[in-house]
């Protein structure tokens, strides 16, 4: 059986051409027993520029290569044929090797009396072709000398028919071969490293006189070019450091992502239509390539099989890291980078093309644990926008939904109670480490509904899925929570979030306080008060003298919720403060007009004027400090 690249089959081979194209002398004996033989003096007059004219014309140039290749110095016989001869120049010429190819194929069928299968016919045919490859390359050189040569002479050109045929294909491939590593001077570690850099343009082919070739032999495509050169390579090295090299790997191929066309015809596998921006995507492609940034950042760069939980857990660690800008920088084999897959395929959202890669793998397991991945289970990737640039919301209440669900069966019935959010909810729940793949629903609220996060819950809660629940919730507002205070109420440095709109400065504590919500809830505590909340009615003109601490904190206000936390927060724990400031704001003239029967002596702005000057006199302490706008 015939074994490519093995001593075995070479000697096979150099036996099948010995026997087919032997040397024979006018005395022998062979001559007459094989007929096919070549005169030995009509070859040596070839090798030596010796033919007469009618023999030139007669010469059969497929057994004159047949009988170079049978010869165990064969190689050294091609490095002195002379490039300017013509009938050493037809040797390359009109793919004759099929010719040789052929006779050796008969010559083995012949000695072994069968035809040879397909695949031996096959690995035979392989074996020929690197065998001349590696005899003729010293010839093909020289031939790419004379013609690229200081001082050439002019329209010197490589033979015609040099690129016909298989043999063009070899040709073509041996002089690439010259090119990268004699005129381009690359090692191999730097050719496999100038793929992903984009360093084989055409225009870098033409510069090495290699333009007609690239057109005729590889429809003018730098990567189909590199990758036969790689592939058909005779050194088993120089074939397995590229193994993996693909289409994706050459960044200057056009229309790699994306090509226009008619919605009913497909450009090849893996392409989808794109109804939206009217375009084909190579998204069969594009998996690879984020596949291969994962693979890569994991630390199994060349996608081996990994067990299960290991690979779970790589990855999960990859979208709890993952950014767009390590993303786009991440270089892969061949120094390859994949910024533009993003944008050209999934609209610049790196999160959905890894949901789309994760959900199409080519592992049940992978697609089994990933199925519910969301482009906010990303910690660092920016899902919080909409393409518009607008907040997403959906995503925000999606998220909230999810925390929720995990919180629920975390946390217990008593601990978590959906109709007792206000009155239960701690913000700590949002970034403990108990979500899919590690995500924090924090980030997410306050990325996309902004500060304070309890603000995201209390949007998801007025929209939530269950309509009662919303309609449960409709009045529902962050100061109702009960054990929020940190950021609702009071921050003592807002760095990159102020000027907050309804903040105010408090210079006798040093901190930032949220003085419109304070003001609201003191006017949820007075519209109670004033209905006898705490027994007897009384008028918002007794509000400096009737009401105290302890109302502030007996007095239930919606859903179970108490004023104090704020008072505390925000006044310093002094009822004078809080009513001075409510009765001074736009929330108190609000009540007025809310609450009339309760208004006595306050109608018309004169007497509300009084009534401010004397609340003022009444409840000012010595000590008081007016607030200072926000800063």
């Amino acid at each position: 059986m015939l074994q490519t690249n093995s001593k075995a089959t070479l000697d096979h081979l150099r036996w099948a051409l010995e026997r087919r194209f032997p040397l024979i002398s006018p005395t022998s004996e062979r001559e007459t027993q094989t007929p096919g033989g070549i005169p030995a003096g009509l070859f040596y007059r070839f090798l030596g520029q010796n033919l007469l004219q009618r023999e030139e014309r007669a010469i059969d140039s497929a057994r004159m290569l047949g009988a170079i290749l049978a010869r165990p110095d064969g190689k050294q016989l091609a490095s002195e044929l002379d490039p300017e001869y013509r009938p050493h120049r037809r040797l390359v010429c009109e793919d004759i090797l099929a010719e040789v190819r052929h006779e050796v194929g008969t010559a083995i069928a012949l000695s072994t009396g069968a035809a040879l299968s397909h695949e031996q016919r096959e690995r035979l045919e392989r074996a020929l072709d690197q065998h001349y490859r590696g005899v003729i390359t010293p010839y093909l050189v020289a031939l790419q000398e004379r013609k690229t040569a200081p001082g050439a002479k002019r329209g010197a050109s490589l033979p015609n028919g040099f690129l016909s045929g298989r043999q063009g294909t070899i040709n073509s491939l041996a002089l690439l071969d010259h090119i990268l590593n004699d005129e381009a001077g690359l090692s191999l570690k730097q050719q496999l490293r100038a793929i992903g850099g984009g360093d084989f343009s055409v225009e870098f082919f033409s510069k090495h006189h290699f333009g007609g070739a690239l057109t005729t032999k590889f429809n003018n495509s730098p990567s189909d070019a590199l990758r036969a050169h790689f592939r058909e390579h005779p050194s088993p090295r120089v074939r397995r450091s590229a193994s993996h090299l693909g289409q994706e790997h050459f960044p200057q191929v056009n229309s790699l992502w994306c090509e226009s066309g008619s919605p009913d015809l497909a450009p090849g596998d893996g392409w989808e239509y794109d109804t939206l921006g009217s375009c084909w995507l190579n998204k069969g492609l594009a998996r690879v390539a984020i596949g291969q940034v994962i693979d890569d950042y994991i630390g199994n760069p060349t996608g081996r099989p990994l067990p299960s939980r290991e690979y779970i857990t790589r990855i999960e660690d990859f979208i709890a890291t993952a950014t767009e800008d390590g993303f786009n920088a991440h270089r892969v084999r061949f120094n390859r980078t994949f910024g533009t897959v993003i944008p050209a395929v999934y609209q610049g959202s790196l999160a959905e093309g890894i949901i789309d890669y994760l959900r199409h793998s080519a592992r049940h397991d992978i697609r089994d644990h990933f199925a519910r991945l969301r482009p906010y289970h990303f910690r660092r990737i920016n899902t919080w926008t909409d393409s518009k640039g607008e907040p997403a919301y959906a995503f925000g209440r999606e998220a909230i939904h999810e925390a929720f669900s995990t919180l629920e069966k975390h946390l217990g019935p008593e601990r978590f109670d959906i109709y007792r959010i206000p009155e239960l909810f701690e913000t700590q729940w949002l970034s403990k480490d108990i979500f899919f793949c590690r995500f924090t629903p924090a980030d997410v609220v306050t990325g996309v509904f902004g500060f304070p996060m309890v603000s995201g819950v209390v949007h998801f809660l007025k929209h939530h899925p269950d309509s009662a629940i919303a309609r449960f919730y409709r009045d529902l507002e962050p100061r109702h929570f009960a054990r929020v205070t940190n950021g609702l109420w009071s921050m003592q440095d807002i760095g990159e979030k102020g000027p907050l709109p309804g903040w105010s400065y408090d210079p006798s504590r040093g901190r930032y306080v949220n003085v419109t919500e304070g003001r609201k809830m003191t006017a949820e505590l007075i519209e109670k008060v004033i209905d006898g909340a705490c027994g007897e009615a009384i008028r918002l003109i007794d509000i400096p003298t009737a009401v105290t601490l302890e109302h502030f904190n007996t007095v239930p206000l919606a859903f179970n919720s108490y004023a104090r936390p704020m008072l505390a927060a925000v006044y310093g724990d002094s009822p004078r403060r809080a009513l001075l400031d409510f009765i001074t704001s736009a929330e108190f003239t609000e009540v007025i007009a809310k609450r009339p029967e309760a208004a006595e002596g306050l109608r018309g702005e004169k007497a509300l004027a009084d009534f401010r000057t004397t609340s003022e006199r009444l409840l000012t302490l010595p000590f008081r400090q007016r607030f200072l706008p926000n800063a």
